[in-house]
């Protein structure tokens, strides 16, 4: 079988790159929102069909907890005490950002804040519940697994059959209840499912606060980055089996949304099966990827290498444009989409070359 190579820059994956980039540019659609699609009930024009298949496979997060995960636990050497600064500064910049982007929000409404209300919301910001909860609870997911890392990372490195095993179980309380939800929720219009919930409930019990989706997506980058040689020559295959999870997910969403009279919420795939075979796919597609001299080329590993920066900033953005303008249309919201990637990634290097904010943005 003839072997793939996977191009390398400066010990730089060219195609990791390129995820980041994918990931980032579905944040800032998602956002916007780039895609509008909701209906009273399921009819709708062919392209708004066309832009709810779109969103079924826009779960950038989790995309970006893989990559993590691949980049991470590939490393050869590990330092503790440099892990230990990471994490530390990963939570000082999340209570930095937590408060710039809640007195962005304040000063571009137009509102007041009081302390009390500048810690509450804070506070919010971390778990994504509130007003100006922009994009930081993932940061806190992401801190929970770097908490257990050292664990990880030695398991992996020196003892990979009990990391395989590790991640076995995680797939199966993770994966396994997420399949019984389905069913649950595909069962539910014509059957009571009670017994059923309550299977899902003590499954769940089983899961620890770190053995949750952002731990089992973390530990599967780093299954695909274990033996990339023999996953690439599997790469027809993962394809293919990413394309026809995005076709099951998409008649499952179908089927609900006629049970129910209203468009299937497409955030249920966040935490879905079809989630986690787009991953290997999308892996798969990218990861031959070979970075050139080319304007456009140097530009998407740009912004692929800066994605931090644009994750924390482009809410802001969109902010100042939703206070200033109404926007409507498909035409209007996809121009918004690269004003908002364009601005939040000009800033971000803008920032990277000054002393003390070069930090806001490099994790």
């Amino acid at each position: 079988m003839n072997e793939v190579e996977i191009p390398v820059t400066k010990k730089r994956y060219d195609g990791i790159d390129l995820l980041k980039l994918i990931s980032i540019l579905m944040v800032v659609a998602l956002h916007v929102p780039l895609l509008h699609f909701y209906l009273d009930g399921t009819e709708g024009s062919i392209f708004r069909r066309t832009q709810y298949i779109m969103r079924i496979v826009m779960q950038p997060v989790p995309y970006f907890v893989a990559i993590n995960g691949f980049l991470m636990l590939k490393k050869k050497k590990f330092d503790l005490d440099a892990h230990i600064r990471k994490t530390g500064n990963m939570i000082l910049l999340f209570f930095i950002w937590a408060s710039i982007l809640v007195v962005s929000a304040r000063l571009i409404a137009g509102e007041g804040l009081t302390l009390k209300q500048f810690l509450v919301y804070v506070f919010e910001t971390g778990d994504g519940t509130g007003n100006y909860a922009g994009v930081l609870w993932f940061m806190i997911g992401l801190i929970s697994v770097y908490l257990i890392f050292p664990l990880l990372w030695r398991t992996y490195q020196e003892d990979f059959r009990s990391f395989r095993f590790f991640f076995i179980s995680i797939s199966v309380l993770v994966i396994g209840v997420s399949c019984l939800e389905l069913l649950r929720n595909a069962l539910h219009f014509h059957m009571d499912t009670e017994v059923l919930d309550q299977l899902i409930g003590l499954c769940k019990r089983f899961r620890t606060e770190t053995g949750g989706w952002f731990m089992f997506y973390f530990c599967l980058g780093g299954m695909i980055g274990h033996d990339l040689d023999r996953f690439l020559e599997r790469r027809k295959l993962w394809l293919l089996v990413g394309l026809i999870g995005w076709m099951i997910s998409y008649v499952y969403s179908m089927y609900i949304s006629m049970q129910q009279g209203t468009m299937a919420d497409p955030s249920f795939n966040y935490e879905s099966v079809f989630t986690a075979v787009f991953i290997v796919s999308l892996f798969a597609l990218v990861l031959p990827y070979q970075a050139n001299d080319k304007p456009i080329s140097r530009l998407m590993m740009g912004i692929g290498r800066n994605t931090f920066g644009i994750f924390v900033i482009h809410k802001i953005f969109i902010w100042m444009i939703e206070q200033n303008f109404r926007v409507f249309s498909f035409g209007e919201r996809l121009l918004t989409c690269v004003v908002v990637t364009a601005a939040s990634y000009l800033l971000t290097m803008l920032m990277k070359k000054i002393p003390f904010l070069n930090k806001l943005v490099t994790p």
